[in-house]
């Protein structure tokens, strides 16, 4: 009996160790669901919209974290672009790559630099997310571009506004007459004042209406002249002393690395000089010692020639 039950322990032995072969080589080739992928490809692109919890089921059911659209924009940098902190760290936690680069050459920490996210860029960073001084430095360059393109854009909308005023003051005038010449025909029709009377009213009202249309057009047009001029001066100055601040940051940083490359530079010349004194010094005690060494020989031959006296002499 225990001769027939052996081998089929054995059996049994090996086929549980295969199955467990085989659903660890099955969990190792485990691939992401691509339809999971898509739909937290979608849900994300909704910006504000987006559901934490929904986020967490698709990538706990299959979901790559690390999902892209046409331009390689991870669904991290989407999610940076919400500025939503507790998705990012969803993701990062999930495995998502901090330091992707887009086909626009940006990764997610550049656009947390570019929204000013301190939260967001401190959880990159402390995910292993890295930065250059240099791109630093053009996200700062693009960050003044934006305000200064969004100054303008300001201007022409103020001017366009200005515009607009004009013409309802000037359409307000032109109803104004029309209202005065209406007046002043049922006047004419009624008796009350001759023709004449009717074309000199008309003539003022019209060289009154066109005088203030005139005026108002002037002053809306001066005021979105100025008023442009304004905001782009502002926008000029705010971009020079945004270059200016980043310029000196970078000449400041410079500075700071030269003076460490300097003090490197003495402390290893310092050493250096150190190295060759204790070279010099310790040639010169080899020097002593052989000198020391012959002058022993010596007084050790003089020691002996005289033994050889002394022995000579007690003979």
């Amino acid at each position: 009996m225990k001769k027939t039950l052996k081998p089929i322990l054995l059996l049994l032995l090996t086929l549980f160790l295969i199955s467990g072969g085989v659903a660890k080589a099955a969990e190792a080739d485990k691939k992401f669901d691509l339809a999971k992928s898509r739909a937290l490809l979608r849900h994300i692109k909704q910006g504000s919209m987006m559901n934490y919890t929904t986020i967490g089921s698709l990538i706990k059911n299959g979901a790559d974290p690390n999902s892209k659209d046409n331009y390689k924009r991870t669904v991290l940098m989407m999610v940076v672009e919400a500025g939503k902190t507790n998705v990012a760290k969803l993701l990062i936690s999930s495995g998502a790559d901090v330091n992707v680069i887009d086909d626009m050459h940006q990764t997610a920490l550049m656009r947390a630099y570019k929204k000013n996210n301190a939260a967001l860029i401190k959880l990159l960073e402390e995910a292993g997310a890295t930065i250059s001084d240099e791109q630093k430095t053009q996200i700062e360059a693009d960050i003044a571009k934006m305000a200064a393109q969004k100054a303008a854009s300001k201007t022409a909308a103020e001017q366009a506004k200005a515009l607009r005023v004009a013409q309802k003051a000037a359409a307000k005038l032109q109803a104004d007459f029309n209202a005065r010449e209406e007046k002043a025909m049922q006047a004419q029709r009624a008796g009350l004042v001759s023709t004449n009377n009717v074309a000199a009213v008309a003539k003022v009202a019209a060289e009154k209406a066109a005088a203030d249309a005139a005026a108002v057009a002037k002053v809306a047009a001066e005021k979105a002249a100025a008023d442009a001029a304004a905001v782009a001066k502002v926008a000029a100055e705010k971009a020079a002393a945004d270059a200016a601040a980043v310029a000196k940051v970078a000449a400041e940083k410079a500075a700071a690395a030269k003076a460490v490359a300097d003090a490197a530079a003495a402390k290893a010349a310092a050493k250096a000089n150190i190295a060759t004194t204790l070279r010099e010094s310790a040639t010169k005690q080899l020097e002593v010692a052989k000198s020391l060494r012959e002058a022993a020989s010596k007084l050790e031959a003089a020691a002996e020639k005289q033994l050889q006296v002394l022995k000579q002499m007690g003979k």
